[in-house]
């Protein structure tokens, strides 16, 4: 089934020479952003880096990398049509809009991580805990699992996950496999246990993949 892209009223009122500027001059801001992260060493914080990194890693062509095999925005224009063009003004704006694609943003992420552990446990807590939790906040996914479930199974999750030595991609992809998803609904949730249970079925199926001398790949369900 071919699933057709949609656009913001404002991309499709765009002319071909406005959507060539717009690409040429946000598209060169969204590369400085991605650079600017790189040298914070903050691209792992960040999940619209993260979304960009996956998406430049597979066929989209709004993705591109460069000389050094650094991803970026692909801002060459010519032969393109207009709906390829919007296409690559789309995700350009996308990562713009994102809260964290900025240096500011993410730190406020981590602002956010510390009220919420100040909160709920005060100094009761690892620093790997911390580290682990402001890292998974970052994910628009993690964020909504910890808004349904709670802070505390939030924190038993990564800590469980962490055990079973699942990375981060895994734990995403154990999560989607229970049908959570970003918009998730309070009352919508499958059960903590379920949580718990696509965990443990990852983690046998790495093993079993790592002792057959396979590679593992956490398949995405979205």
């Amino acid at each position: 089934m071919i699933v057709e892209e949609t656009f913001s009223s404002a991309i499709n009122s765009m002319s071909l020479g406005q959507l060539k500027d717009y690409i040429h001059t946000v598209g060169k801001a969204a590369n400085q952003r991605l650079r600017e992260m790189e040298n914070q060493g903050l691209q792992n914080s960040s999940a619209a880096y993260r979304y960009v990194k996956k998406q430049a890693e597979g066929e989209d062509y709004a993705f591109s990398h460069t000389g050094a095999g650094q991803i970026k925005f692909n801002l060459r224009v010519r032969g393109r049509s207009f709906d390829e063009l919007r296409h690559m003004v789309s995700t350009i704006d996308d990562f713009m809009e994102a809260k964290s694609s900025t240096i500011g943003g993410i730190r406020d992420i981590y602002r956010q991580a510390t009220d919420t552990f100040r909160e709920n446990y005060g100094e009761d807590f690892t620093k790997e805990d911390y580290a682990n939790f402001t890292e998974a906040l970052s994910f628009t996914l993690y964020r909504n699992f910890e808004h349904i479930y709670g802070s505390t199974l939030a924190i038993e999750y990564v800590r469980k996950a962490e055990a079973l030595g699942l990375s981060w991609e895994e734990i995403e992809a154990a999560i989607r496999s229970t049908g959570f998803t970003e918009t998730t609904k309070k009352g919508q949730e499958p059960s903590y246990m379920a949580q718990e249970n696509a965990l443990d079925e990852f983690a046998k199926n790495k093993k079993e993949m790592v002792n057959n001398g396979e590679s593992f790949v956490a398949s995405d369900t979205v």
